[in-house]
């Protein structure tokens, strides 16, 4: 969907897909990733759409992707996290943004889930076992710029890696090469997104949760921490 940023009446730009997960713009396409194309059959047959901004017909960039989740576009490629079927292990993907063959940057990632680039390097969170990984634009040695703690949503700015916690209601940032965990926010409600501009750092609070999980009411919330 879109709608314009002052408001309006949303349009839709692709219709029929099959569970889209995360989505990402440039100047001129819509990016999005579809966790299947059969109602969760398998979870193998997933894709990795693009759509000009104004409109027209979907373009599937990769396919035959086993539940491809968060994703991302600099001026050259488009990049996402893979799974297994069962989630337990995955990849960190690439596709030039005019299509052609996939490239796995990282694979054996331990459910891999969000995912953000700069101009050097990818930067991603495992939600098994919680860590921040990086690698370069163009594969090489994998980094761990942080362990030990929940992760989920990540951001980038010029500095620093920034990501969400989920439950543990935390958002966190590291140094691009890695270093001390920084707390940027406590104390909140299963942090769920991240985003970060010039001036500060943005997160959802999905709300209270029970000792299952499940979300117990309607107490949710977007914040925003300045200056970060």
């Amino acid at each position: 969907m879109m709608v314009p940023l002052a408001g309006g009446a949303p349009t839709v730009l692709a219709s029929a897909q099959g569970s889209p997960l995360a989505i990402a713009v440039d100047a001129t396409n819509v990016y999005w990733t579809n966790g299947c194309t059969n109602d969760w059959d398998g979870y193998t047959d997933g894709t990795v759409m693009k759509l000009p901004r104004g409109g027209g017909t979907p373009i599937a960039l990769a396919s035959g992707q086993t539940f491809p989740h968060g994703i991302a576009v600099d001026a050259s490629s488009v990049y996402w996290t893979a799974g297994t079927a069962s989630y337990d292990t995955g990849a960190v993907m690439k596709v030039p943004l005019g299509g052609g063959a996939a490239v796995a940057l990282a694979s054996g990632a331990p459910e891999p889930d969000s995912i953000a680039v700069d101009a050097k390097t990818v930067y991603w969170t495992t939600g098994k076992g919680g860590t921040v990984m990086s690698v370069p634009l163009g594969g090489g040695i994998i980094t761990t710029l942080a362990s030990g703690r929940p992760a989920w949503a990540i951001a980038v700015d010029a500095t620093n890696v920034y990501w969400a916690t989920g439950s543990e209601g935390s958002v966190l940032k590291v140094p691009l090469a890695g270093g001390p965990i920084i707390t940027v926010a406590s104390g909140q409600s299963d942090t769920a997104a991240v985003a970060v501009d010039a001036t500060g750092v943005y997160w959802s609070n999905r709300g209270a949760e029970d000792s299952s999980g499940a979300l117990t009411g309607c107490s949710g919330a977007v914040m925003r921490l300045c200056p970060k």
